[in-house]
């Protein structure tokens, strides 16, 4: 009672709050807010000073309110400067209670002078706090309900959205335009009417129970993941081709090799002789079938990896006749058939390309153009372009190609990601005929590659970079585009591009989606430190389109080049003078050295030792 406490952002549900309990135990209250009309209404409720929190000038506004005194307790959500004027704005003794996270992750300086007033910083974070004390998180809780109860606080207000307008409360809450919490009401729906009833994922059975289903390649590394997946998803008969009865691949083997050991469900198994590469072994696979055909998925594959120079017709025929050649015999084998899927399992490569196999990126090239052709057809189809999948399949067994993948930028996936990216095609991507599943965590498809042309437009936004006559890059798309962005997420209606972006008021959600956008808008990457900082519309357009590697590596080489010459020229130039203390250099080595007598006084050691020239010729 009757401490002073700072309380930033104070508009915001834990600001809300905080006001709430410091009202409650008579502590003298400022604030800060991000606007005026929000300042205002931190007046009304009885604040004594609200200033703003989108400039660093609310700290002199707060010591001329307090004469110069400051406060007892902060509790402070800002990030970058604002924590040392924070700390700077406290009286002797006095609280800094940190709930921000941006500076604590970003490992931030702090300097340790201030804290000579005798204060203490806490950083308080509930989270782990529920994890690392339950009992102390426990009672906390108990005595807000506690309060609650008595009404000696009041509840935070709340706006309510429903879950379908949650796009709209996130711009709110990102734009700081909310006051107090902002909460999504899950819908009231099902036969019991709760959140127990809204399906997060729908794992409901899709496919035809009374039908069967084609699967070639089906026997391989990746066949063993797509078979249980079917099953999961309806399927009761499946009808495998296999090209090679010699293997002896009986449905027992098929079982006990693939996850539908661990599962219940009920699926016959057909698995018929037939190479996809002949027409005729295909159509009489079709013919014959026991069930209705209501999809196909077409696996098989085989590698023949080349370089350009060396391939030959023989390879390329090698490569097409499984992949390509059997996609259209089995399109042509079911073009007639009321199917509900029609699925290839199709490669990256055919988009990107992979060194030393053009003819299989040529082959999976011509099923995404047969999956489009089916499409046109009103035929259903869908080319699914994988990456190289880690643990089934070709690329499996072939570590060279998964180091390849991996060093080009796109590594190897697994066959889970595979088989729940098709799910989720098969069920919401009706109207698409393509869908390319693979991770780009560093892609090297820069402006400057020499690939850029061909797959750069899938990658990047092209609107960002402007070409003039030259040739040369443009940095004004590129900055226009983040100033913009600043000015959606601060909601702010222009920014001027020479501000660091910290002036505009980002929080952490801001700089979190900011971060996003340039990585997938620029492929750059910036920290949460240097966009809460340092960091303007000018500076990253600047890095984006000149790059900042040869920057930093010149300015090392330039500053290890005059570091070093300054530490030979101070090596030069300071004569060291030997404590008071010391022994003379005499009494360690005798004045007579190989039969030539000297003084002690005047031997050239002993000179060295005082700091006089020494000559010798």
């Amino acid at each position: 009672k009757g401490q002073r406490v700072l309380i930033h952002s104070a508009t915001g549900g834990v600001g809300q709050a905080a006001i709430a309990l410091a009202r409650h135990v008579g502590a003298e209250i400022y604030a800060t807010a991000g606007s005026a009309d929000k300042r205002e209404q931190l007046l009304a409720l009885g604040v004594r000073g609200a200033f703003d929190s989108h400039s660093f000038d609310w700290a002199d506004d707060l010591m001329t309110a307090t004469a110069g005194e400051g406060v007892d307790v902060v509790l402070n959500s800002l990030a970058g400067r604002h924590i040392a004027l924070c700390l700077q704005s406290l009286r002797p003794g006095g609280w800094h209670c940190e709930i921000g996270k941006v500076d604590i992750y970003a490992d931030n300086e702090l300097h340790l002078s201030i804290f000579r007033k005798n204060l203490r910083f806490a950083a308080i974070d509930v989270d782990r706090l529920m994890l690392d004390d339950p009992q102390l998180a426990r009672e906390l809780s108990l005595s807000c309900l506690d309060l609650l109860a008595k009404g000696a606080v009041s509840p935070v207000p709340a706006t309510v959205f429903p879950y379908s307008q949650y796009a709209t409360a996130l711009r709110m809450m990102v734009n700081g335009q909310h006051q107090g919490k902002l909460v999504l009401k899950a819908p009231s729906g099902g036969s019991g009417g709760g959140v127990g009833d809204l399906t997060v994922a729908d794992t409901r059975p899709f496919l035809d129970p009374e039908a069967t289903y084609l699967v070639t390649g089906g026997l391989g590394g990746l066949g063993l993941s797509l078979i249980p997946y079917l099953a999961m998803a309806g399927a009761h008969h499946i009808t495998l081709m296999d090209r090679d009865p010699q293997r002896s691949r009986t449905v027992e083997w098929l079982r006990q090799s693939s996850a539908l050991q661990f599962m219940d469900a009920e699926v016959e198994f057909d698995i018929v002789y037939g190479d996809v590469a002949v027409e005729e072994h295909v159509q009489r696979c079709v013919a014959e079938l026991k069930k209705p055909l209501k999809g196909v998925f077409h696996l098989a594959g085989v590698l023949d990896d080349r370089l350009l120079a060396n391939v030959t017709p023989q390879s390329v025929a090698k490569v097409f006749a499984p992949k390509a050649k059997g996609a259209l015999h089995l399109h042509r084998a079911t073009r007639d058939l009321d199917l509900d899927h029609f699925v290839l399992f199709s490669s990256t490569s055919s988009t990107f390309g992979n060194p030393g196999q053009a003819n299989y990126s040529a082959a999976n090239g011509f099923m995404d153009g047969l999956a489009t052709y089916r499409r046109q057809q009103g035929l259903p189809a869908l080319a699914y372009n994988m990456a190289a999948v880690a643990d089934a399949g070709m690329a499996s067994r072939n570590l060279p190609v998964l180091r390849m993948m991996r060093s080009a930028g796109t590594p190897p996936v697994s066959a889970d990601f595979i088989m729940a990216n098709l799910d989720y095609a098969m069920r919401t991507m009706g109207d698409r005929d393509h869908l390319i599943t693979a991770l780009f965590p560093r892609p090297r498809w820069g402006i400057d590659s020499s690939d850029y042309l061909r797959i750069g437009r899938l990658i990047h936004n092209l609107d960002a970079y402007t070409k003039d006559g030259g040739g040369e890059l443009l940095m004004d798309s590129v900055m226009n585009q983040i100033a913009a962005k600043v000015a959606e997420l601060c909601g702010h209606e222009d920014t001027d591009v020479h501000e660091p972006l910290s002036s505009f008021g980002l929080n952490s959600i801001a700089v979190s989606e900011l971060s996003v956008f340039l990585q997938a808008q620029f492929n750059y990457r910036a920290s949460a430190l240097e966009l809460m900082t340092t960091a303007t519309a000018t500076s990253l357009a600047h890095d984006i389109v000149h790059g900042k590697a040869e920057e930093a590596e010149a300015v090392d080489d330039n500053d290890s080049t005059s570091t070093a010459g300054e530490h030979r020229d101070n090596h030069q130039a300071v004569a060291r003078t030997p404590s008071v203390f010391a022994s003379a250099l005499a009494d360690h080595f005798p004045p007579t050295v190989q039969g030539l007598e000297t003084s002690p006084a005047t031997s050239p050691l002993v000179e060295a030792q005082r700091g006089q020239p020494v000559t010798s010729s």
